[in-house]
């Protein structure tokens, strides 16, 4: 077990350091997220060094964020897509043959039969 979480700690520490690779080049390229960029300054004490810094930690995480809430939706679509072919599978008629749907249909009939007789029993 402690090997597992072990392995998961450093996948991690790799994948964020790709990502502060990511997050360097768009610096370099002054691809800047505005609103990002924002809140660093306002949190910088004016200081441009520390500023970067912070960018750096807050589009990292928005990153981070972003991947979250994608694969978030990726799973309920496949859990959406799995209830739609569960329902068409529940409710595709038997192509082989119309006899299930005959015996269902005389089986209704039946059953409204005995309910009318108990009804009008009742009833009187």
């Amino acid at each position: 077990m402690f090997k597992k979480l072990k392995l998961s700690r450093a996948i991690d520490r790799l994948q964020e350091e790709k990502l502060y690779e990511v997050v360097a080049a768009e610096l370099a390229a002054e691809e800047i997220n505005v609103g990002i960029w924002t809140k660093a300054q306002a949190f910088s004490d004016g200081c441009e060094r520390k500023a970067k810094s912070l960018y750096l930690q807050y589009r990292v995480q928005s990153i981070v964020d972003a991947g979250r809430i994608l694969e978030e939706i990726a799973q309920h679509e496949i859990k959406v897509n799995q209830n739609r072919e569960c329902l068409n599978t529940e409710l595709e008629p038997d192509m082989g043959s119309n006899k299930p749907r005959v015996d269902e249909n005389l089986e209704f009939e039946k059953w409204m039969d005995d309910f009318d007789k108990r009804y009008e029993q009742n009833k009187n």
